[in-house]
């Protein structure tokens, strides 16, 4: 029986491995053992709400990459943005040299497992180590590439033997960027996304914008994507504009507060009139500015429940615009702060603009409200019911997340044995 070994953090992918599919698919495989390397602040709820899939559950081992490989690792990032690619891969080699840890190594070699399944590694040391150690020992590494920003904005901090991607441009940056081969990268689509295509024809209905309904604004904070953009002064300012509008209207704003931004943001919004407020569970650190959260079925539901009856969707640049096109809801992203207007339009472009969305605004499908008369009058088109909603909406799935038939874990599953079988364990 051939191995896969799946390396999960906690937070978005974990939630992507099982809430959307991928480990309930690769266990249908006979042929296949599963066994799951979980960040420890993960472990205990998957050990507790996954005993249904009989895995072999253990804690991803603590392996620090230390100050020298560490520094060869930054690097490699160096001559990689420059496009050295004879230099970037020299490097790489002398980084498995110096990849030792004996004890990571024997765990390694007893669970022998045939392909190591990384999400996007988040610059945590440890998942590096072991994927170079891994490398060292000759077994495969796939890359399942969790979020559409990941290929577009650093390099990869492994190397991988494949790459499964969202869509065309994943795919191109993959080439271009990170010097893979055309056919070392599958599209295979995007399975965060999956979930929502069972429940998409419902979001499309006649009678959505019926004159008694409320107007339904949705404005997404960032999180941790950068604490100084003063989104809680923007929010105010947007509750403010909203009830000055010369409407009959009734105008509902809805806040979806990242995990992160929920203990700080919560208690200042709840009680402000016409406000209805949405966030995951999450244990916050407040002092080290960050924290561990999971989406659940019921999270990703609650998602859902709020695009269908999304009339307008507001944000600086989060992955929830990616969902509005998928729900056919019009989206566009702030780009002013009445405030912090100059930090807002520099720091935007250099996290939004230039990187995470650069091919969608180049094809034109994202909106931008770049001052305050431009936002009044989106916001009084919306109370007038004009209906703006996205055209050729499939095109633009397809444009994002390539499939829209909620079998990317199928998709995924197939690779992962075509990759195996290429492998004698």
């Amino acid at each position: 029986m051939k191995k896969v070994l799946i390396i999960v953090p906690s937070g978005a992918v974990a939630r992507d491995f099982f809430e959307c599919g991928l480990i309930a698919e690769l266990v249908k495989e006979k042929n296949l053992s599963i066994e799951i390397w979980s960040h420890e602040n993960v472990f205990d709820f998957l050990k507790k709400n996954y005993k249904c899939y009989n895995l072999k559950i253990d804690v991803l081992p603590y392996a620090p990459l230390g100050w020298f490989t560490g520094n060869i690792l930054e690097l490699r990032h160096f001559f990689t943005r420059r496009k050295c690619v004879s230099v970037m891969k020299f490097i790489f080699s002398i980084e498995k040299y110096l990849s030792h840890d004996n004890d990571l190594k024997k765990k390694l070699l007893a669970s022998d497992p045939g392909l190591i399944i990384f999400p996007t590694p988040r610059y945590i040391d440890y998942e590096v180590k072991l994927g170079l150690i891994a490398n060292k020992l000759g077994i495969k590494l796939l890359c399942v590439v969790s979020s559409w920003d990941n290929m577009s904005k650093n390099p990869l901090l492994l190397r991988f033997d494949d790459l499964f991607v969202w869509n065309v441009h994943m795919k191109n940056w993959a080439v271009e960027k990170h010097f893979y081969s055309t056919n070392m990268v599958d599209i295979v689509g995007a399975l965060q996304f999956d979930p929502h295509f069972h429940r998409i024809r419902e979001s499309i209905s006649d009678s959505k914008r019926e004159d008694e309904k409320p107007v339904n604004i949705v404005y997404a904070t960032l999180g941790l994507l950068n604490w100084n953009f003063k989104e809680d002064e923007f929010i105010l300012y947007l509750h403010d504009i909203i009830h000055k509008l010369n409407t009959k209207k009734k105008i509902k704003l809805i806040l979806r507060l990242h995990p992160h931004d929920q203990s700080r943001f919560k208690g200042k919004f709840e009680n402000l009139n016409g406000v209805e407020i949405h966030s995951n569970k999450i244990d916050y650190d407040p002092e080290k500015r960050s924290g561990d959260w999971y989406m659940k079925k019921d999270d990703i539901g609650a998602v859902q429940d709020i695009l269908m009856k999304t009339d307008l969707l507001l944000n600086m640049g989060t992955t929830l615009h990616i969902e509005s096109i998928i729900f056919n809801v019009p989206s566009f992203i702030v780009n002013f702060h009445p405030g912090n207007d100059e930090y807002v339009k520099i720091n935007l472009k250099k996290i939004a603009f230039d990187k995470h969305f650069s091919p969608l605004i180049k094809k034109g499908l994202i909106n931008f409200i770049s001052c305050e008369n431009e936002l009044i009058g989106i916001l009084e088109r919306f109370s007038r019911g004009e209906n703006l909603n996205i055209p050729e909406r499939d095109a633009l799935i397809k444009e994002v997340v390539e499939y829209s038939d909620g079998q990317t874990a199928k998709r995924i599953n197939d690779g992962i044995k075509k990759l195996i079988g290429e492998q004698s364990v």
